[in-house]
């Protein structure tokens, strides 16, 4: 309601998940980590919430009844809160979240951006899974794919030129000072004035790689 996406651990129903009746079966605290994408409240109040209030989150794939993906699950929040033993019922959600008052979301509120020059950047895939998976029980990851990756800068000010910055490492990520540190960045983007309300460039790279996209003013420092 902050307008801020969240992540946070759910519970897996073992028994719709795996067959398992033993109603402690799963991990006591989360099996899955899922990002929260929306609420319906009656409430305007971000600090207030009601019991059928409704939120919406996806499982990125992982439950696929008739192998097929249902990606999209909504709850209401009494529905959604279960203990351990309430997350497995046999006739339960396929996902529940534990109600012992312990708070496992992130709020996930922006870039390190200390003087506030960045504008918002999102990135999209062409792809939405592995192929081939990790297989279960190894730590050894599978042979990396290509990806498309598209990143859409929203323009707030279709008047003023901007840059767009491509960082193939964490390390290399300005927190300030982006133009003046554009010799970090692997690639360059000059967005012109007049260009709209939104730009958008592609770029190929290996699922193992990193790319972080961040957009500035051009007059920024």
């Amino acid at each position: 309601m902050q307008g801020h996406p969240v992540i946070t651990g759910v519970f897996m129903n073992e028994f719709i998940f795996y067959g398992k009746t033993n109603p402690s079966s799963g991990d006591s605290e989360y099996d899955h980590i899922v990002p929260l994408l929306a609420v319906e409240s009656i409430s305007n109040d971000p600090n207030t919430y009601y019991g059928s209030d409704i939120i919406t989150f996806s499982d990125n794939g992982l439950y696929t009844p008739d192998d097929e993906a249902v990606y999209l699950f909504s709850y209401t929040f009494d529905e959604f809160t279960k203990t351990r033993e309430g997350a497995n019922a046999k006739l339960g959600n396929v996902y529940s979240i534990t109600n012992s008052g312990k708070n496992y979301g992130i709020s996930i509120s922006g870039v390190i951006d200390l003087n506030g020059d960045t504008i918002p950047v999102r990135c999209t895939t062409d792809v939405n899974r592995e192929d081939p998976e990790i297989k279960d029980g190894t730590s050894v990851a599978p042979k990396p794919g290509r990806i498309t990756l598209t990143a859409t800068v929203t323009i707030p000010d279709s008047t003023q030129a901007y840059n767009l910055y491509l960082y193939d490492s964490f390390d290399n990520v300005p927190t300030s000072t982006f133009n003046a540190l554009a010799s970090q960045a692997s690639m360059k983007w000059a967005i012109p004035q007049g260009t709209g309300e939104t730009f958008s460039v592609s770029v190929q790279i290996l699922s193992n790689q990193t790319a972080v996209f961040r957009a500035v003013n051009v007059n920024a420092p």
